[in-house]
């Protein structure tokens, strides 16, 4: 199943947006919408209309409280329906590192290719942010993470404004393909959507010097937890997310799940048979170095 996310600041046009790009899929396109609405009633799912197709998440953050569920939705999802396409519309309080870490667990990547990461930008905040320290860093990463922008709202800006809103994006990310409002959303986007790689693949990924990048590394051997845990402890700071299967020498006939964020490893029992792999997130991801730690964990 191909994925897209739909990010924003809150009143950026997010809703909006999906409306649009709804009214453009191929009609033979088995499309499902993901809305996660932070408090307890999913107000953008009564806007876009009443559909089996549009699934809700509330009374949390899909990059948060909802982690689990998401991960459960996906499985039920590509088990019931198998649709072609999801489109996550995340909260607009949501952190993109975070939805990325939400839906790279290795067992729903075995289905699943993210597509697009899309942040819908308001131009006058853009412009004009006043908040909090906290709220200025999340509407930044939802800007710097994204590799494609639809800079909304620019229609009511003077022309000097405008540019200006330009100048800031670029500043802030100049890697992202950037659409200038809504409305000049046409197909030939859509169809650009879909021909752009797997954003989660590591041999098709076009690393930059500011989007999230992701690596996947298959393990052919069990490896020391003692080493293993020297490595997540060495890793740089630029490694936001270490994740997937792993069989420890000291048990080689289980599998265990790990967990690393925030400089702290978890290792817990996984019922089901998994092939050993790692995934690993960050920004500018020194592969090869990586590649060769890991090889090291494996045969020393």
């Amino acid at each position: 199943m191909d994925i897209i996310i739909i990010s924003g600041f809150l009143g950026s046009g997010k809703t909006t947006f999906l409306k649009k790009f709804r009214s453009l899929l191929d009609n033979n396109m088995k499309s499902v919408i993901l809305m996660n609405e932070f408090g307890e009633v999913d107000i953008d799912s009564n806007i876009i209309g009443e559909s089996q197709s549009i699934k809700s998440m509330t009374q949390g953050c899909i990059c948060c409280s909802l982690k689990e569920d998401l991960e459960v939705q996906l499985h039920e999802l590509y088990y019931n329906l198998n649709p072609d396409l999801i489109i996550i519309e995340a909260t607009g309080v949501a952190d993109p590192v975070e939805i990325i870490d939400a839906i790279s667990a290795p067992a729903v990547m075995e289905f699943t290719q993210l597509k697009q990461l899309i942040t819908v930008v308001d131009s006058q905040k853009l412009l004009a942010l006043n908040t909090t320290p906290q709220m200025k860093q999340l509407f930044l990463h939802q800007i710097k993470y994204a590799n494609t922008l639809i800079l909304n709202k620019l229609d009511v800006l003077t022309e000097d404004e405008m540019n200006l809103a330009r100048d800031a994006i670029k500043n802030i990310n100049d890697q992202a393909y950037i659409i200038e409002s809504i409305e000049h959303l046409t197909e030939k986007d859509i169809v650009k959507f879909y021909a752009d790689h797997n954003l989660m693949n590591e041999i098709e990924r076009h690393p930059s010097a500011h989007n999230i990048q992701s690596m996947t590394i298959k393990l052919s051997n069990s490896v020391e937890i003692e080493s293993l845990h020297h490595w997540l402890g060495q890793l740089d700071d630029n490694i936001y997310r270490v994740k997937g299967f792993v069989t420890l020498r000291h048990m080689p006939s289980e599998t265990y799940l790990l967990q690393y964020a925030f400089g702290i490893p978890q290792y817990e029992p996984y019922e089901l048979k998994r092939d050993p792999v790692i995934v690993i997130i960050g920004s500018q991801i020194d592969k090869d170095r990586i590649k060769q730690q890991i090889e090291m964990l494996q045969f020393s």
